[in-house]
Order: structure tokens, then C-alpha cells, then sequence
């Protein structure tokens, strides 16, 4: 019987044994002998294993009151401008707007204007130096108007002179070449002081219902009152058409030159 005592008892079962009756001897003595006031007194693995799990959460609270209104905060900067939206659809066509009021008559430059009665306009004319080697005996220089004329203006007796009651051209007449001595040349040798023409080539005037050619320089060339022709004619006719005019300048030759200035006067 002893034999078989002997054969379980090793020093595992003995220790165990010790423990058991410590544990069981030594808790009822700290039960009578000592209080636990805090969880410090428990050792961490023991309080992690008496830590039970978290319940499941209870049902929500009522809503409590609002409360009072913060203080309004300072105003932050500004922010930085957006990028620029798409341009939207064309808005609907507005209503046409009342007429307004009638505006003042046209000028004379208007489309089918002519230049106003007793109203002037001028110009200036040029040719040359006709170049050495060119056989040219006569030139044509051209006058054109930037206001047109109702009508053109006659040549008829520019190449007269009727003496009484002193030497003038025909009433006729209505285009007038001024040399550069100042006289109206009619024919080759005779001149008058115009009527019609009391300008100079610095400040060319014209009466109403003629055309005044006046002369700065010519030299090398002749030209007459009967040599200011239309060129709406194919025969050359003098006086001038609506648009303007032409003046002949003959017994040219090399190096040739001329200069001056125009005026006419609607009549």
C-alpha cells in the first residue's frame, strides 16, 4: 500500500499540494487580516481579467436645449476671385426703340451732291520736268473737282476781246487762264485784267459761275483761256464739264515745267 504511496509522490505533486493548501490558508488569513481600498492592490493581469466586456449602447437621450448664440467673429479676407464661368445663352432681341428725330440735310459730299450756288471750292495743278529726249509738243493737265458742279461751264468767246468800254473777254466766257504776270491770256500776244478773276495763285478766287486758272510758273510752254476744255467732250470743246476740266499747254518741249492753282464758283 505504502509502496504505491511512494510511487506518486514525486516534487511536482508535492509543490502543487504546498501551493493549494498556501492559497487556500494564506487567502483566509489576508480575508481576516486585510482590506483591498484600491486597484493598485490587484495585480494588472488579475484586473485585465476581471475587466468585462462593454455592454451594448444604451437608447439615445432626448435633444437637449439650444444654447445661447455665440459671439459674431471677425470678418476673414478675401477669398481669391473664381475662375470665369462659361458665357451664357444670347439673351432675347429687345424691342426696336422710337425713331428718332430727323437729322440736318446732307453736305455736299453726299452721294448726288453738287456744290452749292455761290459756293467755292479749289485746287492745284502741275506738270513736268518733261524729260530730256521726249518729243512731246503739247500737254494736257488735268483739273478734276471734288464737288461736283450742276453743270458744266461754257468757253464760248474766251478768245474775244470786245473794246467799249474797255477791253474785256466775252460775258460768254467762263473759264479764264491767269499767266504768271497776272493778265487773262486770250490770243497769243493779248491780255486783259480779269474780271472774273481777282485772286492770286496764293489765295485763288473765282465769281460765281467761272473757273480761274492760275498760273505760279510756266516756262517753255503757252497756254490760253480758249486752252481750258471739257473732258466729257470727244472733240476738244472749251469750258468744263460737271466733274471738271483740262488745260492744253502747247509749244512744249524738253524740260518743260509748270505750276499753280485752280478756284471755282457754282453760279
Amino acid at each position: 500500500m505504502f509502496s504505491w504511496i511512494r510511487r506518486r509522490v514525486t516534487y511536482a505533486n508535492v509543490a502543487m499540494t504546498l501551493a493549494l493548501v498556501f492559497a487556500m490558508t494564506g487567502g483566509a488569513y489576508a480575508a481576516k487580516k486585510y482590506l483591498i481600498t484600491s486597484t493598485r492592490q490587484i495585480s494588472p493581469k488579475v484586473l485585465s481579467s476581471l475587466k468585462g466586456k462593454a455592454g451594448p449602447a444604451g437608447p439615445a437621450g432626448p435633444a437637449g436645449t439650444a444654447g445661447a448664440a455665440g459671439i459674431a467673429g471677425s470678418q476673414g479676407p478675401a477669398g481669391a476671385p473664381g475662375a470665369k464661368g462659361e458665357t451664357g445663352p444670347a439673351g432675347l432681341a429687345g424691342s426696336a426703340g422710337p425713331a428718332g428725330a430727323k437729322g440736318a440735310p446732307g453736305s455736299p459730299w453726299t452721294a448726288g451732291g453738287t456744290l452749292p450756288s455761290k459756293a467755292t471750292e479749289t485746287g492745284v495743278w502741275a506738270f513736268g520736268l518733261v524729260p530730256p529726249g521726249t518729243n512731246v509738243t503739247t500737254l494736257r493737265v488735268s483739273i478734276s473737282f471734288p464737288i461736283q458742279l450742276a453743270g458744266g461751264l461754257s468757253g464760248a468767246g474766251c478768245e474775244t476781246v470786245e473794246p467799249n468800254p474797255q477791253p474785256h473777254v466775252a460775258d460768254t466766257c467762263q473759264v479764264h487762264y491767269i499767266n504768271a504776270a497776272g493778265k487773262e491770256a486770250i490770243e497769243a500776244g493779248e491780255e486783259v485784267t480779269s474780271t472774273a478773276c481777282t485772286g492770286s495763285t496764293a489765295s485763288p478766287t473765282a465769281a460765281p459761275g467761272n473757273l480761274c486758272v492760275y498760273t505760279t510758273r510756266l516756262t517753255a510752254a503757252t497756254s490760253l483761256n480758249r486752252s481750258i476744255a471739257s473732258p466729257e467732250n470727244a472733240v476738244e470743246t472749251p469750258g468744263t464739264g460737271t466733274a471738271g476740266a483740262y488745260i492744253k499747254f502747247e509749244n512744249a518741249e524738253e524740260e518743260s515745267q509748270g505750276w499753280g492753282t485752280w478756284a471755282v464758283t457754282a453760279e
